[in-house]
């Protein structure tokens, strides 16, 4: 059962190296702006976490604006990025051992 993971892992690897290859690289750029407030992270190769960054970008945005003196309404809430790495290392761990 392991060594069947592993060999999906690596056989998903591959694929994606091939899928660059032929498909070229894709890469996203999160921004948030409004007016001459801005926050933007770019060079995110996956969709998730470029939505991720995006609301995070947001949240900078806004937290400026706050600073600034203006009421902002509506605004997204930060993530915990503990809390997502610790998720990652567990999934990880039980993956691993097969659970």
């Amino acid at each position: 059962m392991w060594r069947e993971r592993v060999a999906r892992v690596k056989r998903d690897a591959i694929d994606q190296l091939v899928k660059w290859y032929s498909d070229g690289w894709e890469w996203w750029l999160a921004v948030a702006e409004y007016q001459e407030y801005m926050h933007c992270l770019g060079g995110i190769d996956d969709a998730d976490y470029a939505e991720e960054v995006a609301l995070e970008c947001a949240f900078e945005v806004a937290a400026e604006m706050e600073s600034d003196g203006y009421i902002v309404t509506n605004k997204p809430e930060p993530k915990n990025h503990f809390d997502r790495h610790a998720g990652f290392k567990w999934k990880l761990k039980q993956n691993l051992e097969g659970g």
